[in-house]
């Protein structure tokens, strides 16, 4: 019993040993776990926490007019995370200039562009390849050049050109190829290339299209470098009153030690075509325009310059003594440039009444706008004038000044026919068979003129007609039939498109086209 006892009493010493054992291991594995776990959530909120923060790479708010582009903007084990993304892409053979959806890096440069420039540094799609192909970046410096890599500018692309929607752009051969041809004097020229856009022309008259500067290309001076770091280049700054300065263009590096090459893009000057601005001449200077929240820059005009370009326009539509034209029904320079307006408008022909207020006010502002009268009427100091005038008081009345506010005169046009439209209209006359009238029928199809009286109410409506400096005669259906919703109204010098005739007036027919009358 004894014997039994203190086996009995041996066992659960044992047994009581190796709990505290146990406990001990327990105890230790447990620390070592929640070591583990507090190191690793500490590596994870330092993570995150550098990720998150609204602090550029440089150090400076992302909301700075500046664009810095450090040299390193990533650690070692994130540099290698890139390069594994990017060997997953082979759509481009040139790694060092292309640019992924997925590259971090250029992520937080599109973040760190700013706000005067988000409408021109582009990112550019490539479409053959679908959604999964890569896009590059590019630097929109005029309505139709965009700088970017020498690779991308071998790609069609699409790209969101801000008012506009999607546009195409394509490779620019001639710019590429003049560039190639400075390669041996410019050992950096082969790094980069043109795309070719193809926006709508912006139009400073009916038939004068120009394309639009989008940002002044720096000097390359001190200002193209970090004030606080001599060493650091800029790619894009916000000049004092938001107009975007280009100064680099970043591409990616094959240099292992930094991650971007900055090309300087004030050595290209031998290359750009005389539209683009710069910096150094024309940043002081450079009235701005806008449409909306789009802004672009144009480069000063005088008065001088611009009456001068009237009066070859009235030249231009102004006929011989004896005949009918716009110029000739007017006596001063101010009434004649007036109408002429109507004609040389770009936006539809709005009507001449109006245009007499508004380019008198053009003309008298001082100091001038240097801008084009459509574009100062539109885009500039004139695009709400007599609104302002309404409130302000600061403009003495004109007559039909409250006529003529903008959300009136934008919407009264005159229809100006084109060459097709005015050959429907063109008649020829012909005896009737028996010889006693004339029959007028339309040279397009031999239809007869309908007649111009209205026997419900017992009413003349005559047409309109024109006689052009080449005798073919035009007649269109009067007013009432005409369709003023579709096209806006119709009058005599809009059937020859504001250009000098030879007689014009009402035509008067009856039935089966026959003739009654001419005045």
């Amino acid at each position: 019993m004894a014997t039994t006892a203190a086996t009995s009493t041996g066992g659960a010493s044992s047994k009581n040993s190796n709990n505290s054992s146990n406990s001990s291991n327990n105890l230790l594995t447990n620390l070592i776990i929640a070591l583990f776990v507090s190191i690793l959530f500490y590596n994870l909120g330092a993570r995150h926490g550098s990720s998150s923060s609204s602090t550029s790479p440089n150090g400076s708010n992302d909301e700075d007019s500046t664009l810095l582009l450090p040299s390193r903007l990533r650690t070692s084990g994130d540099n290698n995370n890139i390069k594994n993304n990017n060997n997953n892409n082979h759509h481009f053979d040139n790694d060092d200039i292309i640019f992924g959806d997925d590259d971090k890096n250029m992520k937080i440069i599109d973040k760190s562009i700013p706000e005067c420039a988000r409408d021109v540094f582009v990112t550019l799609h490539k479409e053959a390849g679908g959604a999964n192909e890569h896009s590059c970046r590019g630097l929109l410096i005029q309505d139709d050049i965009i700088v970017t890599g020498k690779e991308c500018s071998t790609f069609d692309f699409t790209f969101d050109f801000a008012g506009f929607g999607v546009v195409e752009a394509k490779p620019h051969e001639a710019l590429n190829k003049k560039l190639k041809g400075t390669m041996k004097k410019m050992d950096y020229s082969s790094k980069l290339g043109f795309l070719e856009a193809n926006p709508p022309y912006h139009y400073q008259y009916v038939d004068e299209t120009v394309r639009r500067a989008r940002v002044f290309v720096g000097s390359g001076g001190k200002s193209s470098f970090d004030k606080d770091d001599h060493n650091q280049p800029i790619v894009l700054a916000c000049g004092k009153h938001d107009q975007p300065i280009a100064h680099h263009f970043p591409l990616k590096s094959a240099d292992e030690l930094n991650e971007f090459e900055y090309i300087p893009l004030h050595k290209l000057s031998s290359i750009l075509p005389s539209t683009i601005l710069w910096e150094e001449t024309d940043l002081p200077t450079a009235p701005m325009l806008s449409y909306k929240s789009h802004k672009w820059w144009v480069r000063p005009t005088t008065l001088r310059q611009t009456e001068r370009h009237m009066k070859q326009l009235l030249d231009r539509y102004t006929g011989p003594i004896g005949s009918v034209s716009i110029p000739a029904a007017h006596d001063e320079f101010v009434g004649k440039a007036s109408a002429l307006c109507e004609v040389v408008d770009p936006r539809g022909h709005r009507q001449f009444a109006c245009f007499k207020n508004y380019y008198r006010r053009y003309r008298d502002e001082v100091p001038f706008s240097g801008v084009h009268f459509f574009d100062w009427l539109d885009f500039g100091h004139g695009k709400h004038l007599l609104e302002a005038n309404e409130k302000h008081h600061f403009l003495k009345h004109m007559k039909k000044d409250d006529s003529c506010f903008k959300h009136h005169f934008n919407t009264h046009t005159v229809h100006y026919f084109d060459d097709s439209m005015r050959e429907k209209h063109e008649i020829y006359l012909e005896m009737s068979e028996d010889g006693k009238e004339l029959i007028a029928r339309y040279r397009s199809d031999d239809r007869v003129v309908p007649s111009s009286y209205d026997e419900e109410e017992d009413y003349d409506d005559p047409h309109l007609y024109m006689w052009d400096m080449n005798e073919k005669f035009y007649v269109v259906e009067s007013n009432d039939s005409w369709d003023k919703e579709r096209y806006g109204t119709v009058k005599h010098t809009g059937v020859v498109a504001g250009m000098p005739a030879l007689s014009g007036g009402k035509a008067y027919f009856g039935k089966y086209g026959s003739v009654w009358g001419i005045n």
